[in-house]
C-alpha cells in the first residue's frame, strides 16, 4: 500500500510539474532554467521508473508461474481449476499489454527526444513531449499490471477458500 501511495504522489507530483510548466512566463529567464532543471530531473526519474518497473515485470511472471504450478499440481489432483486457468489466462494477456507500454516507454526514453546525450534539456518542446509521453506509457503499464496482479491474487484466494475452507 506504501509503494501505491508512493507512486500515486509520483503521479501527481508529474501532472503538477507538466501543467505548471505552462504557466510559468517565457520571457523570465530563470524560469526557464527551472524548467530544463525540472524536465532533466522529470527525464531522469522516469529512466529510474523505467528501471525498477522491469523488476516488477519480472517479479509479476514469476508469480504466475508459481500460479501455473498451482494449476498443475491441483489438476493432477482432481480439483477444478477452471477458475484458475481462466484467471492466468486473463493475466498473461493483461501482461503483454503491460509489456508492450514498457517497451514504448523504454523506447521514448531510448530516443531521448529533446535531450543530448547527457540527459540535459536541447530542445524544451520536444523534451516535454518526451516526459509526458513516457510518463504516459510507464503509467499505463502500472495501472495494467497492478490490476492484472490484484484480480490473479484475488482469483487464487477465491479457488483456495472454495477447495480448502477454513472453520
Amino acid at each position: 500500500m506504501k509503494k501505491i501511495l508512493s507512486i500515486l504522489s509520483v503521479f501527481l507530483m508529474a501532472g503538477l510539474l507538466a501543467g505548471s510548466l505552462a504557466l510559468v512566463p517565457a520571457s523570465n529567464a530563470m524560469a526557464q532554467e527551472n524548467i530544463e532543471q525540472a524536465l532533466t530531473k522529470a527525464y531522469n526519474f522516469e529512466q529510474i521508473w523505467l528501471s525498477k518497473q522491469q523488476t516488477a515485470i519480472d517479479k509479476a511472471t514469476q508469480a504466475s508461474a508459481k500460479v501455473q504450478e498451482l494449476i498443475d499440481k491441483a489438476s493432477a489432483s482432481g480439483l477444478d481449476v477452471t477458475a484458475l486457468q481462466s484467471a492466468i489466462g486473463t493475466f498473461n494477456a493483461s501482461m503483454s499489454g503491460v509489456n508492450a507500454e514498457h517497451q514504448n516507454a523504454g523506447n521514448i526514453l531510448s530516443a531521448h527526444n529533446g535531450f543530448d546525450e547527457n540527459g540535459n534539456v536541447a530542445d524544451r518542446q520536444s523534451a516535454r513531449d518526451t516526459v509526458t509521453n513516457a510518463r504516459r506509457a510507464l503509467g499505463n503499464a502500472h495501472m495494467t499490471m497492478t490490476q492484472a496482479s490484484w484480480a490473479l491474487r484475488d482469483a487464487v484466494t477465491a479457488w483456495k477458500n472454495v477447495n480448502f475452507p477454513q472453520p
